[in-house]
This record gives C-alpha cells, structure tokens and sequence, in this order.
C-alpha cells in the first residue's frame, strides 16, 4: 500500500494523517508572542502510548498545536481522514485487535454496543476480578464476591470505592479490600 497523506480536519495546512497510521506536521512559519519569526520543519510526531481505562493494551496518542494542545487517538484521525461514515456511528475498532496497528484497513466505524462485543469476543477487554472482604481486625478474608460491583451493591458503597480500596488499601464500607487472583 502505497502511503497517502490528508489534512486532519480542524488543522488544514498545520498536520496531515496518513493511511499507514502516521501523523507529521507540515512546514510553516511561526510567530512568537515577542515578535520573532521561526520556521517549523515538516517532521514525523511522535506517538504517545496510552493505556485507556477498561482497555488491555495501550493505544497511540498525538499533541496536536493550534493555540492550544489538544490530544488525539490516532485511529481516530485516521478514520476520519479516510474512512466514510455515513450513518455517523461513534467509535472507531482495531478489526485485528491490536490498537496499535492504526493502518486504514485495520479500522473501521462501529457502534459503542459493536465495539464492546468484539473486545469481548476477542478477549481484548478486562473482565471483572473476584474481590475479596478482609476483616479490619484480624486481617482475614470474611467473603469472595465474583466482581467489585456486587461487593459494591452488598454493601452499599459505589464500585469506584471498592476499586480504589483494592488499589490504595483503603477502608470502602468498613473493610478492606483484595483481589483474589
């Protein structure tokens, strides 16, 4: 495949996306706020990895500059540079399942329900862990719920407290928390 380059929309003549998956910003001159002028160099950007939340694998990133920054998923810019989406659906999928291969003919447009079920079917989105209760006095395990969510539920705290009472060893509803792993 032959690389081919188009504007990002909203930075015409600034930052172009390729089919391959890469972002490069484009030649200009620049003018700082004391007066001085500069010239910017046609370059490669380099790309952020990201581990997004509920995700397995990270995902590349790129500052873009126009005034302000502004942080892009390349996937993104590349389907919307060129792929057609005309029933306007919200979410760009890895076909392949790997977010970092940004290549055209690994994206394509789904719904939010499309996405999920293939990162499920796929074994690419994290299930939830069993959770554990631990008693504040003795320090022993008291009960196994099978997610963090029906711990939450049981007793009534929200499942972001049982998260962060895994992650922090923080107190949620009295107790401390684990995963049984």
């Amino acid at each position: 495949m032959t690389e081919e380059w188009r504007d990002i929309a909203g930075y015409e003549g600034l930052y172009q996306v390729s089919n391959k998956g890469r972002v490069k910003s484009l030649p200009r001159t620049v003018e700082r706020s004391n007066g001085w002028l500069y010239t910017v160099r046609e370059r490669i950007l380099k790309q952020q990895k990201v581990r997004y939340e509920g995700g397995k694998k990270p995902r590349k990133m790129v500052h873009l500059k126009s005034g302000n920054s502004k942080r892009f998923f390349v996937s993104r810019l590349v389907a919307e540079a060129f792929i057609p989406n005309p029933d306007i659906l919200p979410q760009v999928n890895h076909r392949d399942g790997e977010p970092l291969n940004n290549e055209v003919d690994n994206l394509e447009w789904v719904t939010n329900q499309d996405n999920a079920i293939h990162a499920y079917e796929n074994g690419l989105m994290r299930t939830e862990k069993r959770v554990v209760k631990i008693c504040p006095l003795t320090n022993e395990m008291i009960e196994v719920y099978k997610s963090g969510s029906e711990a939450a539920r049981e007793h009534e705290v929200t499942p972001g407290a049982i998260f962060h009472g895994v992650k922090n060893g923080w107190k949620a509803g009295g107790f401390y928390w684990e995963y049984d792993d």
